[in-house]
Formats: structure tokens, sequence, C-alpha cells
């Protein structure tokens, strides 16, 4: 007769103790799946390639190979025109800053002003149609429009 009441015992835990159980097998799959290879972290920064950028303002298309850099303020502004001024910085250093960021100004008398601001992480996947930041478009209030692209590529 014990025999039968101990197999029909049934062990009931709280809440609380299911998700400190749930949360610790988590942790050893996901650790056991990293170990096996199987799911590997992303990387923060890329193997040594090339980025370059095409932009199209009235029909007329420039495409501009980007070098790396430190100092995002440090790259020139691109005049296009007199509507637009364009940045492209391909930051490389520190790793954990690294990334493409893509600065739109209109001039005005004062300056220029910011009109997009766009920001891009590795890693970079090479895409066929407009790269991988896909194909972007930047109107300012007189009519204007600016598209651009920018492409990742294995040296």
């Amino acid at each position: 007769m014990s025999r039968r009441l101990a197999a029909k015992v049934v062990v009931e835990r709280r809440p609380h103790e299911v998700r400190r159980a749930v949360a610790r097998s988590s942790v050893w799959v996901a650790l056991g799946l990293t170990l096996a290879g199987c799911v590997r972290p992303a990387p923060r920064a890329q193997s040594p390639g090339w980025l370059a950028c095409t932009y199209t303002y009235g029909g007329e298309s420039t495409r501009v190979r980007l070098k790396p850099t430190t100092d995002v303020y440090a790259v020139p502004l691109i005049p296009i025109e007199s509507r637009f001024q364009l940045r492209f910085a391909f930051v490389t250093e520190p790793a954990e800053l690294a990334s493409l960021r893509v600065y739109t100004y209109v001039p005005s008398t004062r300056g220029p002003v910011l009109l997009h601001e766009a920001k891009y992480k590795p890693p970079y996947v090479a895409s066929p149609l407009f790269g991988f930041t896909g194909l972007q478009s930047v109107y300012e209030r007189e009519g204007g429009e600016l598209q651009y692209y920018c492409e990742w590529g294995a040296k």
C-alpha cells in the first residue's frame, strides 16, 4: 500500500522555482551550443574589405570608395550642387564603435543643417541590389531628392 502512495506523490514547484530552473537550463543549453560551434557570437569588426557608396542627384550617379577613419568629423563633406552636403564615415577603430555613418546636410547661411543621419553596424552583408543599406532617399524642402546606397566587398 505504501508503494502505491509513493508512486502517486507529485512534486509541485512554486512558479519562481520553475522560472529559476528554466533559466539555469537555458544557460547550459546556450553554453553547450556555443562550445559545440553551433552558435557563434556576432563579430564586432569585420575582416578587411572595401566599402563604397553611390549617391544620385539630378540623374547623375557618383561612386565614392571609403577609407577607414577613427574621427567622423575629419571626413570632409561632399558638396552636391547647392542643395546637399554629404558625409560617409567608415569608422573602424575602436572595434566596439565600428560602423558606417551617413550624414546629409542642407547648406544654410549659418552653416550646414543636419537633415538625415544613419548608422550601419557590421557585419556588412553583400547584396546584389543596392548593397547592405538598401536604396535610401533623402528629400529637402524645395523638392531636391538625393538617393544613396552602400556596398561591402571582400578584398
